[in-house]
């Protein structure tokens, strides 16, 4: 059953808020370093396909049509959940950068430890 999720209409932020709220984030972040290749330059520029491929992902894990979103529209929602899509793929590609800055190339990302 998916879990329920809310988004702060009231301040218009459209940040995901309440009980699940760090779950729905930290889920959205996994999925788009998962889904994403980092080589596009932006989020804008990420084809459709796999922004719908995330969408669905995150629809088998929350309710995004249920009472806490029913009076967003279903633009709201998916405009809401693509600006934290897009927060988190810049977050991925500055680690990324980062990390490549420090070690070259030689050294793959998935390999890092805790210290990096």
């Amino acid at each position: 059953m998916p879990l329920s999720i809310a988004f702060d209409n009231v301040k218009r932020t459209m940040q995901p808020i309440e009980n699940n709220a760090k779950y729905f984030t930290r889920l959205v972040g996994n999925q788009v370093r998962f889904i994403v290749p980092p080589y596009y330059p932006s989020w804008t520029e990420v084809p459709e396909e796999q922004r719908a491929r995330l969408r669905s992902i995150i629809e088998s894990y929350f309710n995004l049509h249920g009472e806490s979103v029913a009076r967003l529209s279903t633009w709201a929602v998916i405009v809401a959940v693509d600006r934290l899509a897009a927060n988190r793929y810049r977050d991925y590609k500055l680690k990324v950068h980062n990390h490549l800055k420090a070690h070259g190339p030689s050294r793959l990302y998935g390999e890092m430890s805790a210290e990096d």
